[in-house]
Parts: structure tokens; C-alpha cells; sequence
């Protein structure tokens, strides 16, 4: 698996999925964010989701849920689908 700074194209996202808002936040009218790690595999799909920042806890498995479900155009490296590691 590689960092974006180690390959010669990065992942592009091709179908972003945007997560569902827990109702017990909107019922409250919290706002949150999640700030994501996922690796991109050589076939697009998503790998591993890890949680780097948070506003709401109660918010994360709907971000990680929606990115699963995400797809890109894999990284390249010498013209070749690499496994890579982004921030979302």
C-alpha cells in the first residue's frame, strides 16, 4: 500500500456517497463532521476506513458506512492500479 506522495496519479473519487445524518443528531440540530483515512485498492472499491477526526461520535459509523460504499478510479504507479491511502 502506498501514500498519495508515493504515487504518479492519485485515487479520483467516481461515486461519492454522502452519509445518512443520524436522526437523533437532527432531531437535536447538531452538526458534525468526520474526517476519514481510506485505502483505495486497485480495483476502486474501498479497504480499510479508520476515523482521524470527529465533532460527534455518534456520527462515525454513518461516515464510514457511506465511504465503504464509495468508488474510485484507482492510484497509478509506473502504470499500474496500486492499493493507497487518502484522507476524505
Amino acid at each position: 500500500m502506498f501514500e498519495v506522495a508515493e504515487v504518479d496519479i492519485p485515487p479520483r473519487s467516481t461515486r461519492n456517497v454522502r452519509p445518512q445524518y443520524p436522526f437523533t443528531l437532527a432531531e437535536r440540530g447538531v452538526q458534525a463532521s468526520v474526517d476519514l483515512s481510506i485505502v483505495v485498492l486497485p480495483d476502486g472499491s474501498v479497504g480499510d476506513v479508520k476515523v482521524v477526526s470527529s465533532t460527534d461520535r455518534e456520527f462515525d459509523n454513518s461516515a464510514i458506512h457511506a465511504a465503504k460504499l464509495g468508488r474510485y478510479a484507482p492510484a497509478r504507479l509506473n502504470d499500474r492500479p496500486v492499493a493507497c491511502r487518502i484522507n476524505i
